[in-house]
């Protein structure tokens, strides 16, 4: 692990938490919440580097109202590309009528 300084006003401090450990850890928890919500990295590796368990890191993610699961546009296209893939199968192996 890197350790960074960072300077902040005392009064913005203090809003993180009510010791500076305490500060610390929410910024820390910032930071990660943000790298989760832009794709930059995932949720099992947030909630390890905080020692969280995933009941804890989904907790913390409904207090920050952050939606637990990130949808790119990648994944979105990934998903439609499967669902489309399942329906042209179900197409094909489904009996056509009799008319």
């Amino acid at each position: 692990m890197r350790t960074l300084t960072v300077e902040l006003p005392e009064s913005v401090v203090q809003k993180l938490g009510p010791t500076s450990q305490h500060a610390t850890r929410h910024l820390a928890e910032l930071a990660l919440i943000e790298l989760f919500r832009q794709g930059e990295l995932s949720g099992g590796k947030a909630a390890e580097l905080l020692g969280l368990s995933r009941a804890e890191w989904l907790d913390l993610l409904a207090r920050h109202d952050v939606p637990h699961t990130v949808v790119t546009q990648e994944s979105l296209a990934h998903d439609l590309k499967t669902l489309a893939d399942r329906e042209a199968r179900l197409a094909k192996s489904s009996p056509t009528p009799d008319r």
